[in-house]
Formats: C-alpha cells, sequence, structure tokens
C-alpha cells in the first residue's frame, strides 16, 4: 500500500478462513440490502442525536493527529449505538494503530521497476486498442495482435524480448490490473473472442483521449 494512503486508512489485515457455512452471493446480497436499509432508517431516525455527538465529542486521547481524525466517526456511531463496547473498540484501535506503524515490506528496485513498466504499458495497450477498435464494437484478440505491431513507433514488436514480441498472454496481463479481460461477442456475425471497445473505454485515466502518433485517426475493422 502506497505511504499516502496508508496514513488515510485504517488498515486490517485479513487471511483466508473457512466458515462454517457457505454464504451464496444472490443470499448474501438479500441480507445485505436489509441490514443497509435497517441502517438508513436508524441514522434518518437519529440524526439530530448523530449531530449533537459530533458536535460534543472530546477527541481520542490515546490517538495523535490523522490517526484521531481517521477513527472520530466509527467512535461516534460507538457512543451511539453500543455505548457498552467502547472499551473493546479502543482496545481494538490502539492494536490496530500500533500494528500499522510497522515498516510495511520492502520491494526490490528491480520489482519496483517492473510494476512501474507494466502499469505504463498497460496504459498504451490500452490506448492503442482503442485506436484500432475504431467504429467497431471490438476487435479480435489475434486481429489486435497484428495490428499492434504494425505501430512503427509502439513497442509491440519486440515486447519483452519474446521473440513473436507481444504475446495474447501477455496482453490478457497487461490490461487484467485495469479489469479488463477478453470476451466473446459478435463481428460480422460471427462468434469471435477479443476486446470490447467499452470496456477499453470505461477505463479510469486519459488513456482514450487522443490517438497516438504513429496510428491513424480511424483504422478499418475488417477481420
Amino acid at each position: 500500500m502506497m505511504a499516502a494512503a496508508r496514513g488515510r486508512s485504517i488498515v486490517i489485515p485479513m487471511r483466508a478462513m473457512r466458515t462454517r457455512r457457505r454464504w451464496r452471493r444472490a443470499e448474501a446480497k438479500v441480507i445485505g440490502e436489509q441490514i443497509n436499509e435497517q441502517c438508513v432508517a436508524l441514522m434518518h431516525e437519529r440524526t439530530d442525536d448523530i449531530d449533537e455527538a459530533i458536535a460534543n465529542f472530546a477527541g481520542l486521547d490515546f490517538l495523535e493527529g490523522r490517526e484521531d481524525e481517521i477513527w472520530t466517526p466509527v467512535f461516534v456511531m460507538c457512543d451511539l449505538f453500543c455505548p457498552e463496547r467502547r472499551i473493546e473498540l479502543e482496545r481494538a484501535a490502539a492494536d490496530i494503530c500500533a500494528a500499522k506503524r510497522a515498516e510495511p515490506k520492502n520491494v526490490s528496485a528491480a520489482e519496483a521497476k517492473r510494476r512501474s513498466d507494466n502499469v505504463r504499458d498497460g496504459e498504451r495497450l490500452v490506448r492503442d486498442l482503442l485506436v484500432l477498435c475504431g467504429d467497431e464494437s471490438g476487435i479480435r484478440t489475434g486481429e489486435a495482435l497484428t495490428k499492434l505491431k504494425e505501430i512503427h513507433n509502439a513497442p509491440w514488436r519486440n515486447y519483452v524480448d519474446e521473440p513473436e514480441g507481444l504475446t495474447a498472454i501477455k496482453m490478457s496481463q497487461l490490461l487484467k490490473s485495469f479489469r479488463i479481460r477478453p470476451k466473446q461477442f459478435k463481428q460480422q456475425g460471427k462468434n469471435v473472442r477479443g476486446y470490447l471497445r467499452r470496456d477499453l473505454e470505461e477505463t479510469p485515466s486519459e488513456k482514450a483521449a487522443t490517438p497516438l502518433p504513429g496510428l491513424p485517426n480511424k483504422v478499418g475493422g475488417d477481420t
């Protein structure tokens, strides 16, 4: 976790475990919606009490600086709705804050550079694929690989020392961090597999802002 985000968060280590019952997604969703409705109703019912509690909150003298600020809303809710658990919450907050001060695991310079390069290359790949899609709803994986390597100022022909340059697997890995995955779609009446333009457009950032040098403004979508 980045230091800036770490300092503004309540960091809770978690580990996988086996539960006594298996929650089904549909069942969990219904229960979650019920709990959310109960919370909203309770908040509306006690709006004045909440405002008064915030105004009169004495602070957390066992926490300092930003930790005090982060935990204050949690303690306000505790004081209102379950004051008998205040000591338990104080103990948990103290333990979590102490654990957060531990040095995060170091990442080697080589690994940090690799991650940075992957993010940068992934952003470039999203931009290139969007231009290659043109007005089509998507682009086949094989077609994308061929056309990517035709971009004269792109790195895809000799990417990561692979003899054939960028591969379908590596392309999938670069796009996975942006939550973009290959999907089935129809192109000219046929079922094909590749990347949808709408998935590329939904990627947050300026990735699709402008065409890249070396590419025409529109590339045909023939298969």
